[in-house]
């Protein structure tokens, strides 16, 4: 039809405005004007008046007006084919008008295609979007789980910075110790040494005083036994001596007698004396032999037994003292 009016259009020569018209309204009603055909091979004319839309569309800039009106229009006035074949729309030879846009039905299936396209690709994407969003949840939480691992291995390494400084300043301190300790090792080292020493000198010193406290008891017992057998001859020969004169003789006699006798009396409590003082020299010099010795004497048991035979030993010492006063008495 559209193909008959253009036509009729050229042949009606001034009718043709309204031939015109009609023909493109007929077109503009059944052709959409925002697709190509989807098949052949679209005229110079229709490439050259898309490629001005396109570049119309894109920049702003172009020869036709974004109308569509105006694009129908321009597409109608030049779309002209130089042969007999056509596309989509219709064809004419010899000059003929070529519409090469779809019709409405053919758009309308293109929508209905291209916009269930759309939904499913809308679909796959917000299911992408939302694999991308489990993701980037799952991506936020490990995030969080090694930021706090992140943060215990700070702290565990703070923990054991700490612990490591605590660790050298106890080795400062040990060894510190540990060289105090050494140098305290060494002075009781010396000091034990000193002591031993010490202690061989006061066992020689005591071994000495024990043999001479010995030998002195041993002669101030032999002067003792002397003395009491001079005592007692003594005392036999004062009685004999009283008998004697009670019995005989003259009185002058009994006189120088009586003398004698008292005279024999003095000297054995002189001697008696004697003894007494050297048994008080003898203790007095044993506890001067205990006096020299302020440590444990560690060669006699400690306990009564002990402290029973030290004075003993002591006494002995004393005795060699009393000697010389046992001699003095026997010279008396």
């Amino acid at each position: 039809m559209i193909k008959i009016l253009g036509e009729l259009a050229e042949l009606a020569g001034p009718l043709s405005a309204v031939l015109v018209t009609l023909r493109d309204e007929l077109a503009r009603a059944c052709y959409s004007n925002y697709f190509a055909p989807e098949f052949g091979r679209p005229p110079a004319a229709a490439v050259a008046v898309a490629g001005g839309a396109a570049r119309h569309e894109l920049t702003g800039q172009g020869g036709i007006e974004d109308n569509p009106e105006r694009r129908i229009r321009g597409a109608l006035d030049g779309l002209r084919v130089a042969d007999d074949g056509g596309f989509g729309g219709f064809s004419g030879s010899g000059g003929g008008l070529a519409f090469e846009q779809l019709p409405w039905h053919s758009v309308a299936a293109r929508l209905r295609r291209e916009n269930a396209a759309l939904r499913g690709e809308q679909e796959r994407v917000g299911r992408e979007l939302g694999d991308h969003q489990a993701e980037l949840v799952r991506v936020e939480q490990q995030l969080q789980l090694f930021q706090k691992a992140m943060d215990a291995a700070e702290e565990g390494a703070a923990a054991l910075r700490a612990a490591n400084a605590a660790l050298a300043a106890s080795e400062a301190r040990a060894a510190s110790d540990v060289a105090a300790g050494a140098a305290e090792a060494r002075r009781l080292a010396g000091q034990v040494s000193r002591l031993q020493a010490e202690l061989a000198e006061l066992r020689e010193a005591n071994t000495a005083l024990t043999e001479a406290g010995a030998s002195s008891a041993e002669a101030l017992e032999r002067r003792a036994e002397g003395l009491q057998r001079a005592l007692h001859a003594a005392e036999l020969e004062r009685a004999a001596a009283v008998e004697l004169a009670a019995a005989r003789v003259a009185p002058e006699e009994a006189r120088d007698l009586h003398a004698a006798a008292e005279d024999a009396e003095a000297r054995l409590a002189a001697a008696q004396q004697a003894l007494a003082a050297a048994e008080a020299r003898g203790a007095a010099a044993a506890e001067a032999a205990r006096a020299l010795t302020p440590r444990p004497r560690w060669d006699e048991p400690e306990g009564p037994e002990g402290r029973a035979a030290a004075p003993g030993g002591g006494g002995g010492g004393g005795g060699g003292g009393s000697s010389d006063d046992e001699r003095g008495v026997g010279q008396q």
